[in-house]
């Protein structure tokens, strides 16, 4: 976005755009530097939830980026840059950009998103990539068989899953922006579909099978109040808090019950609180595993049937599984990917255990350490 901000004599256009990765609480500004004349010895940048309130302003120099850390994830942000010249004078704001902090799959700098669902129901999950610009979803089979469907559009959010309950993957997106859920049924033969709007502006969608019966539920987890709302396949819906503002949410079946629990990340902290469904929702436990830039994950590493407490630092690219199956007191440690990457762990080999992935955008390419080895081979994509 190209906009122009006026310094008494003389302008200087500012261009903003944001880059960010995964769950990391920040997000970068760029803009054009000035031309040659200008009279420029830096620049202010100021941001705030709320539109023309800046409740933050830094001075970030004479440099064309900055980046603003330490932001809530579920908020929407509001960012405008000021010009000041050598004796002090400073421009009005330049137009406004806004963007929020969703907990949305992280994506590569050109918008695709890595996602995978069996679609071909062998037990092993398929690589896909969905570019939500063309709505096209291309991967691969376990036989490196092309996969492609189109589904979807600009802005959608690909959540495949198990929603019909034939044991394959549908393909499946929530639009944020009308906070429909489009279901495209594997058991049709990919040819029919459900449209369902489930959710309010700023939720995120948290698929799962909160019922038990086998087929993914609609769910979302609202940042801003810590609730969650799921609308079970087997009729009716059920609602309760969970979650602090901040917090991220990592749903998983952590008793072996075969229903979703619903399970936060408390950055600030490295606590888990995870509530449990065979409890009926009313008994928790809780964990500390990990700090801020802990990418976390809900994945049965071990084989026992229950999600493990698990993450990813992408710098320095290890992995952290704390095992349900020693009680949440025992861990292992793996080194796998870098900042480069974006972490996609699955059960790619079909052994019932989660395999430690990463898919690197700037190549294309899946490198998957397989469970079924111990960790210690891979295979890539």
């Amino acid at each position: 976005m190209r906009h122009l901000v006026r310094l008494f004599s003389w302008c200087v256009f500012i261009c903003l755009s944001f880059t960010s990765f995964a769950t990391a609480q920040s997000r970068t500004l760029t803009w054009d530097p000035p031309r040659q004349g200008d009279n420029v010895a830096g620049y202010i940048v100021s941001w705030g939830q709320s539109s023309r309130n800046y409740d933050h302003n830094v001075n970030a120099g004479l440099t064309t980026t900055f980046t603003v850390t330490d932001l809530q994830l579920g908020q929407r942000y509001y960012f405008a840059v000021r010009a000041y010249s050598p004796d002090g004078l400073v421009s009005d704001y330049s137009a406004e950009v806004s963007d929020s902090l969703d907990l949305a799959p992280p994506a590569s700098s050109t918008g695709v998103l890595p996602v995978t669902p069996d679609v071909d129901g062998d037990g092993r999950a398929d690589p896909f990539v969905f570019n939500p610009q063309t709505g096209l979803w291309s991967g691969v089979n376990a036989w490196g068989q092309p996969l492609t469907q189109r589904w979807g559009e600009p802005g959608d959010v690909p959540v495949a899953g198990d929603f019909d309950g034939d044991s394959r993957g549908d393909y499946a997106i929530y639009r944020p922006s009308t906070q429909v859920w489009w279901i495209l049924n594997s058991s049709s033969g990919f040819n029919q579909y459900t449209a369902t709007t489930w959710g309010v502006p700023g939720d995120q969608p948290t698929p799962g099978d909160y019922d038990g019966d086998g087929r993914i539920d609609l769910a979302i987890y609202r940042p801003s109040s810590g609730e969650w709302w799921a609308w079970c396949s087997s009729g009716g819906y059920f609602h309760t808090t969970w979650g602090l503002p901040g917090d991220i949410p990592v749903p998983g079946d952590y008793d072996g019950d075969r229903r979703t629990d619903l399970a936060v990340f408390r950055p600030s902290t490295g606590e888990w609180w995870i509530l449990l469904s065979s409890a009926g929702y009313t008994a928790y436990r809780t964990a500390s595993w990990g700090y801020s830039d802990f990418v976390p994950f809900a994945g049965d590493f071990d084989g026992d049937g229950r999600a493990d407490i698990a993450g990813w630092y992408p710098s320095p690219g290890t992995w952290w599984v704390l095992t349900s199956s020693s009680n949440y007191s025992s861990y292992f440690t793996v080194n796998w990917g870098d900042a480069g990457a974006i972490a996609v762990p699955a059960d790619y080999d079909g052994d019932r255990r989660t395999d430690i992935a990463v898919w690197r955008p700037d190549t294309g390419v899946w490198w998957v350490l397989t469970s079924s080895s111990g960790y210690q081979s891979y295979r890539t994509y």
